[in-house]
């Protein structure tokens, strides 16, 4: 838009990036009319978990508790213990050899939240994707001043006002398979936004 002698617009760039890792968000529960029990069942099911991973070849920094939690239901007054994993697997295409073992260990007391690939370092990809959402910022005024029939001056002021990497995440699937899971990673998108403001050249500055 034109205001008080300057156009403002917003560029946006983005690169492709083949992800490196992905993240398992599983869930292991314990159920029971008792909460020591419930709280119990889930703590052990945690532990099988765990430590088949582990044997698969998960180190301690790969694996991390992102929640605890002990509730009681409404309907049957039952109480549900519940204890979130989050495990981080590296190359992204065992991510269906790990959850095959992660649902073998943890049989029905196991819930697979959802996948998530991502990339560890994608600095050189989002620099890439800000020089195009400069050039891009640059193109759109160039394009409105031309519409609006002047000339486009200096630049005021440049702000990068969001990048992101458009993940993936694979939906919520329940446990029950003993065969590697089918998973395709494909590729994501490093995304950033600028904020661009620029002068109106006068004609004293042609």
């Amino acid at each position: 838009m034109t205001d008080n002698g300057r156009i403002s617009v917003q560029g946006t760039g983005s690169v492709s990036v083949r992800p490196d890792l992905a993240r398992l968000r599983l869930r292991c529960l314990g159920e029971d009319d008792r909460a020591a029990s419930a709280f119990d069942a889930c703590s052990s099911a945690t532990a099988a978990v765990i430590a088949a991973l582990r044997e698969a070849g998960a180190d301690d920094g790969d694996l991390s508790t992102s929640g605890i939690a002990l509730s009681q239901r409404h309907d049957d007054s039952r109480y549900i213990g519940m204890n979130t994993l989050v495990v981080t697997v590296r190359p992204p295409e065992r991510a269906g050899q790990v959850l095959a073992v992660a649902v073998e260990a943890g049989g029905d007391a196991l819930a697979i939240d959802n996948i998530q690939f991502d990339v560890a370092d994608d600095t050189e990809e989002r620099s890439q994707a800000r020089a195009q959402a400069v050039l891009d910022a640059r193109r759109i005024a160039e394009e409105l001043a031309a519409a609006a029939g002047v000339r486009l001056g200096r630049l005021i002021s440049l702000e990068e006002s969001g990048g992101w990497i458009a993940a993936r995440p694979v939906g919520r699937m329940l446990s029950g398979a003993k065969a590697p899971v089918p998973v395709e990673v494909g590729d994501q998108e490093v995304a950033v936004s600028v904020s661009a403001v620029f002068e109106i050249a006068s004609d004293a500055s042609a």
